[in-house]
């Protein structure tokens, strides 16, 4: 039985990215709930693509992830 893939294999498998369907089902969730505020922390972000679809809606965006993506958007945090 083959060994499973560490957290980080797992997480470079996925490029640190989803279905942008996944960020507009998230995002109109929040939205339909009112959910908004000081501080987004998105565990698992990968790139912090979320962001660009929450942005609205809170004043600051925290990513947590294994890997450190390059990309992340200069204006949050990780």
């Amino acid at each position: 039985m083959p060994d499973a893939p560490s957290v980080e294999e797992r997480s470079l498998a996925s490029a640190g990215r989803s279905d942008r369907a996944i960020y507009k089902m998230v995002a109109e969730a929040l939205h339909s709930r009112d959910v908004g505020g000081e501080r987004l922390i998105d565990v698992g972000c990968g790139h912090g693509a979320a962001w660009h679809y929450l942005e609205g809606r809170f004043s600051e965006y925290i990513g947590v992830d294994v890997v450190r993506y390059d990309d992340f958007p200069p204006n949050g945090s990780s």
